[in-house]
């Protein structure tokens, strides 16, 4: 606490802090309980339960009200801001788990976990030991949970860290830095030797409001954060508009990456797409090199040179670099293949935003010698902004869509289903040609039994999700098991990979 100025002090003696957390349910006798005004919940009304709880010492933000009794023996702290103190606190507690780890932040609306999962291919290829905490699952050898969060909160980040060090010890540490995390500082307390910044479209608008707010959140992981380190690396892709803005404007380390603009410092020159991989050829500081790897997809070479620039800033080798990218198989939920050795392809990607779901069909246009079948929806108290935008984009790319729920939470299906109807609609996509099927499995079995020879099949928006939210109730649901039961259900003879 030596950092914080110590606000209300009586007998207090030098107490042993056994844990710190911002959730008062979760206090235990000898806690540090931080209060934080959140988006819903201010921290600051729930002091007395931290207190009941057996809270030895508290962390405030503003003074407290009289009607609340401090014990003689607890001490409390008022700072500028609690959840920056969250996080220095929480890494202290821990000891600093981060501190002799290379620690790598991704950031962007679309590509951060793409992004993570190749880099943690090159990182043991060059014989580092990472660790890696973004959307899908925090994991490292030996240790995988399944991640609540993008970026977990501060306390919880820095307790997983220290998890990571002790059972694998790490030496490296992976995130994706969602601008939630950013906004809300739960990436405070780590100091990063690379940021990368993927690209940057609409999305969370229910949370920042703007796109101009959204915007300046991801630059304040740079300013804020990256260039907190004299010795960091800021990696950019200057095709994206804000990517060269960016670029433009950061004035420390930098390296640019792009397919479109030759300026950039690693480039893309060729590339040969196939439903297995890629193959392609690149330009680092004007090296040329080959790459095979097994992701499809002019998106995913974005991901490719992003991967390879912090390779490079790292000092890894090419040899290393190249061996890293062709060794990983894939991304869970990412283009994700459902083979049953039926006679058309069938997919599963995360892909939530409009840009994303562009991507993914522009990805899979030039290997479909049939139809493109698009199976998607939208999420329930989210951006309604993007839901016909979803639907635009769903038209443009598609020969025949099927809309459906996706996470309705507390809105009725059907009333967002309508709202990506009205994109579609707007693009004079034929109405013959498109069907709303609130019933998720209902919707995936009606595409799979409506697929013929050398269509393909794209089941977007959840990915590697295993559940739907629906009310306030998780409910278990998979868009692969479910995709795999329906092409079994018509193709009973068959065995899926």
């Amino acid at each position: 606490m030596t950092e914080l100025t110590q606000k209300h002090k009586s007998t207090v003696k030098e107490q042993k802090i056994t844990g710190i957390t911002e959730d008062s349910r979760q206090v235990k006798p000898g806690y540090c309980f931080v209060a934080i005004s959140g988006t819903k919940v201010d921290g600051h009304l729930f002091i007395a339960d931290a207190l009941q709880r057996g809270a030895v010492a508290i962390v405030v933000e503003r003074d407290l009200s009289p009607d609340i009794h401090i014990p003689e023996d607890v001490a409390v702290y008022k700072v500028e801001n609690t959840r920056s103190a969250l996080g220095r606190l929480s890494h202290i507690f821990y000891g600093q788990p981060a501190r002799k780890c290379t620690v790598i932040g991704v950031t962007g609306t679309n590509g951060k976990t793409t992004t993570t999962y190749l880099l943690e291919s090159i990182l043991r290829a060059g014989g580092k030991e990472p660790g890696v905490i973004g959307t899908i699952n925090y994991r490292c050898q030996g240790f995988c949970h399944l991640a609540k969060q993008t970026t977990p909160s501060a306390s919880e980040l820095a307790r997983i860290i220290r998890q990571m060090r002790n059972q694998a010890h790490i030496d490296s540490l992976i995130l994706e830095v969602s601008s939630h995390g950013i906004d809300q500082r739960r990436i405070e307390g780590l100091k990063f030797q690379v940021g990368v910044f993927t690209n940057l479209t609409q999305d969370h608008l229910d949370y920042h409001h703007t796109f101009e707010n959204y915007r300046r959140t991801k630059w304040r992981f740079f300013t804020d954060y990256v260039a907190k380190n004299p010795d960091a690396t800021a990696v950019f892709n200057i095709d994206d508009p804000t990517g060269l803005k960016f670029f433009n404007e950061y004035s420390g380390n930098k390296i640019s990456y792009a397919i479109e603009n030759p300026e950039a410092h690693i480039t893309a020159k060729q590339w040969k797409f196939e439903l297995s991989g890629t193959q392609l050829d690149a330009s680092v500081f004007g090296r040329l090199i080959d790459v095979s790897y097994n992701l499809i997809g002019r998106f995913n070479i974005y991901n490719v040179l992003g991967a390879v620039s912090v390779g490079w800033a790292l000092g890894f080798s090419m040899d290393e670099i190249v061996k890293g990218l062709g060794a990983l198989k894939g991304v869970p939920g990412r283009l994700e293949n459902v083979s049953c050795g039926q006679p058309y392809v069938a997919m599963v990607d995360y892909s939530h935003t409009p840009d994303a779901l562009e991507q993914a069909l522009l990805s899979l246009r030039p290997l479909t010698s049939g139809r493109l079948i698009t199976v998607f929806g939208c999420g329930g108290d989210r951006d309604r902004e993007k839901r016909p935008m979803m639907g635009s984009v769903a038209a443009r790319h598609s020969d025949f869509i099927v809309i459906t729920s996706d996470n309705p939470r507390s809105e009725n299906p059907l009333t967002i289903i309508q709202d990506a109807e009205q994109g579609v609609v707007q693009a004079g996509f034929p109405p013959e040609n498109y069907i709303l099927i609130p019933d998720r499995r209902e919707a995936i079995f009606y595409a799979v039994n409506e697929a013929r020879e050398n269509d393909v099949i794209l089941v977007a928006g959840k990915g590697h999700e295993d559940y739907q939210i629906i009310g306030d109730k998780r409910v278990r649901f998979d868009d692969r098991q479910t995709l795999r039961e329906a092409i079994l259900s018509r193709h009973s003879s068959k065995v899926c990979a």
